[in-house]
Order: C-alpha cells, then structure tokens, then sequence
C-alpha cells in the first residue's frame, strides 16, 4: 500500500512542477498546487506560478489574493514559534499541510484525492497508512 501512495504522491509533485503531458489533455488548469499551476492550451504547457502573496484561486481559476480565496491555499498558520518543517492542517481533515521555515508561513500544499498528510513520514499517505487521528495504522 505504502508504495503505491508513494508512486501517486511522486506523479502529484512531477505535474505540479510543469511535467503535465499536455499532448493528451483538453484545455485546462492540472497541477493544480496553492502557489503553481499548469495551463494546457491547444496541447502546449505553460506552468504559472503564483507572485508573493498570492494563491490559486480554484473559483476565479487564477492567481489571486491570499484573502480572498477559500482554504486551504487562503489559510495562514502562525509559524513564529514553529521549527521548520512540513506540518498537518488538522482543521481541513489532515487533506493539506503546510510549511514552515525560519519562522516564515510557506503556505499550504494539497495532498491527492483519498490521501492524507502523515508527519511521521512526511508525506501524504492513505490513510490505512497514516497515524491517528488522520488515519488507521497502528
């Protein structure tokens, strides 16, 4: 099971830093990550990355003001006495986490559909292999 939430957690990281095959893929927004996005359009890619303060807007289908868009890429967590690290958002079902670095919010990162961010390894698992309470491994 471990393997297989491995492989999809690593394909989900390959599309958000431009890899999308855009050659098979309708016109569309994929990769879809809080901070970039891919563009396919008439099957040539375009990877848009979010300027500072701003997000993906999964409603405007843009980059847009971390304010004004929903969670999780509108959420801000409080890093100030945080060590840096990759940390579950417990609020939003463990789905998400967020990174913190020298103190500094780095925003937020979606695991893949079905999947749930477990610290212990660092990465977004199923949850037959997270640790309560975002899984059932025990």
């Amino acid at each position: 099971m471990m393997k297989i939430a491995l492989i999809i957690v690593c394909a989900g990281i390959n599309v958000v830093y431009g890899q999308t095959d855009c050659s098979i893929l309708p016109n569309g927004h994929y990769g879809i990550g809080c901070k970039t996005y891919d563009v396919c359009e008439n099957h040539q890619l375009t990877t848009v990355e979010c300027p500072m303060y701003m997000v993906y807007n999964h409603v405007k289908q843009n980059c847009d003001y971390e304010a004004l868009v929903g969670p999780p890429c509108g959420l801000y967590r409080d890093c100030f006495n945080m060590t840096d690290g990759s940390y579950t958002d417990y609020e939003l079902q463990c789905t998400s986490y967020y990174t913190c670095h020298n103190h500094v919010y780095y925003g937020h990162n979606l695991c893949p559909d079905g999947l749930v961010f477990e610290k212990a390894y660092g990465l977004c698992v199923w949850p037959v292999d997270a640790y309560p309470p975002c899984g059932t491994n025990v």
